[in-house]
C-alpha cells in the first residue's frame, strides 16, 4: 500500500497531484504609531515569528516580507495583499501575521487593523476586516493560515467551521488564529512578547514533530487565558470564506538546523543584552547582527530609563537623553527634568545689615560688651 509523502506533493479532492509550492510569510508589526498610543512589543513579536520560521520551518527569506513601523502604512499592506494575489500560485502556502492596534465598529459590525498612520476615529484610513476577507478569497492558495494579535481581532471570524478530514494537509484550508474575540488584547511588558506571541512562540519553539493548525490553536487556546487570568480567549478556526475544504496546513520543524540559527533562537528567547551579546561574540557579521544590535539597543535603554526612574534625579535624566536623544521616553524625560528644576528651592540672599554707627559716650555710659 502506497504511502503519501505529505512533504512532497498535496493531493486534490479529484485524487490529481500537484507538486508542494512555495511558502510564502507576510508580517506586520508596529510600535510606534503616529497618532494612536505606542505598543511595547509588536514588533518585537512579529521579528521572533518570523525570525523562527526562517530557523525551524520552511519559510525562506525570499519569499517573506516584514513591514515595521513607518513601513507598516496603509497603502503598503494594501500593496503587499495584491502582490500575494498576483503572485501566489494553487500549490503555495501563505502565512500572514498582523501585530498592533485593532478597532472594532459595533454600528457596522466592523472590525479593522489599524495602519501606523491612521488617524483615531478615521475608519476610512483603516483597513477593514471585510477588506482582509476579500484579499484572502482572492489569494489562491492551497493553504492559507492567518494571526491576528490585536483588540478585537475575533471578528475576522463569521459563522460556520470547517468539517475535518484525515489527511487533512492534503486539501486546501483557509484557517484563523487571533489574539482574542471583540475585546481588548495585552501587548505584554516592554521588551518581552505579548501573552499571546509568547504562547505561540513557545509552542512552536518547542515542536519536534509535524502539529497541524487546528493543534496548535487547541494549544492556544487553553495557554493564553491561562497566562491572562482569562481576559483574553483566542479563537483558532476555519475561516467562513470560499476555498476552505476541511484541511489544515502543518507546521514541520526541519531536520537541519545550523549552529548560527540554534544560538539565534537561545538569543531571542532569553532576551537579554547577554545572549545577543554572546551571538555578536561568534556571529559579528553573521545573519541576525543587525537584529542582535537593534535589540541590545532597545534593552540598554529600557534599563537606563528604569534606572533613572528609581533615581530621579535631575543628573539620571540628562544621562539618559544625552545617550537616547530620540529615545522612545525622551519626551517623559523632558518633562519630569521640567519638573524637577521647577521644583528646586531658591535660597534668599540675606540682607547685608549696617552695623549701627556708635558716638562717643562717658566713661560711665559705656555698656561693657
Amino acid at each position: 500500500m502506497e504511502t503519501p509523502n505529505r512533504g512532497l506533493v498535496h493531493k486534490r479532492q479529484d485524487n490529481a497531484t500537484v507538486q508542494q509550492g512555495k511558502n510564502h510569510l507576510l508580517a506586520i508589526g508596529i510600535n510606534h504609531y503616529v497618532h494612536c498610543p505606542k505598543l511595547n512589543n509588536a514588533v518585537k513579536d512579529v521579528e521572533d515569528f518570523v525570525a523562527l520560521m526562517h530557523h525551524k520551518y520552511d519559510f525562506p527569506k525570499e519569499y517573506t516580507r516584514l513591514l515595521r513601523n513607518e513601513h507598516a502604512t496603509q497603502d503598503r499592506i494594501l500593496e503587499e495583499f495584491k502582490r500575494l494575489v498576483r503572485e501566489v500560485q494553487p500549490q503555495d502556502t501563505v502565512l500572514i501575521y498582523f501585530s498592533g492596534h485593532g478597532e472594532s465598529d459595533e454600528i457596522l459590525d466592523e472590525g479593522f487593523w489599524i495602519p501606523v498612520e491612521a488617524e483615531r476615529g478615521k475608519e476610512n484610513h483603516y483597513i477593514r476586516n471585510s477588506t482582509i476577507q476579500k484579499v484572502l478569497l482572492k489569494i489562491n492558495s492551497f493553504h492559507t493560515f492567518l494571526i491576528v494579535d490585536s483588540c478585537y481581532s475575533g471578528t475576522l471570524f463569521l459563522d460556520g467551521k470547517g468539517k475535518f478530514v484525515t489527511d487533512a494537509y492534503d486539501f486546501p484550508s483557509r484557517w484563523g488564529l487571533t489574539s482574542g474575540r471583540n475585546t481588548i488584547v495585552n501587548d505584554g511588558k516592554a521588551g518581552t512578547n505579548s501573552p499571546f506571541a509568547a504562547a505561540l512562540l513557545d509552542t512552536l519553539r518547542r515542536l519536534d514533530k509535524p502539529m497541524n493548525v487546528s493543534a496548535l490553536c487547541d494549544i492556544i487556546k487553553q495557554t493564553v487565558p491561562a497566562a491572562t487570568n482569562k481576559l483574553q480567549k483566542p479563537i483558532g478556526d476555519p475561516l467562513s470564506i470560499e476555498g476552505h475544504k476541511g484541511g489544515q496546513f502543518i507546521f514541520k520543524p526541519k531536520s537541519q538546523i545550523s549552529p548560527e540559527e540554534t544560538l539565534w533562537q537561545v538569543a531571542i528567547a532569553q532576551n537579554t543584552e547577554g545572549g545577543y551579546s554572546q551571538y555578536l561574540r561568534q556571529y559579528r557579521n553573521g545573519t541576525y547582527a543587525e537584529q542582535a544590535r537593534e535589540h541590545m539597543k532597545t534593552l540598554a535603554e529600557d534599563r537606563i530609563w528604569a534606572q533613572a526612574l528609581r533615581t530621579n534625579e535631575v543628573y539620571a535624566y540628562h544621562d539618559y537623553l544625552d545617550k537616547f536623544p530620540e529615545g522612545k521616553y525622551a519626551d517623559e524625560a523632558e518633562k519630569r527634568l521640567d519638573m524637577l528644576e521647577n521644583q528646586q528651592v531658591i535660597v534668599p540672599v540675606a540682607p547685608i545689615i549696617q552695623p549701627p554707627i556708635l558716638t562717643p559716650q562717658p566713661q560711665s555710659e559705656r555698656v561693657n560688651v
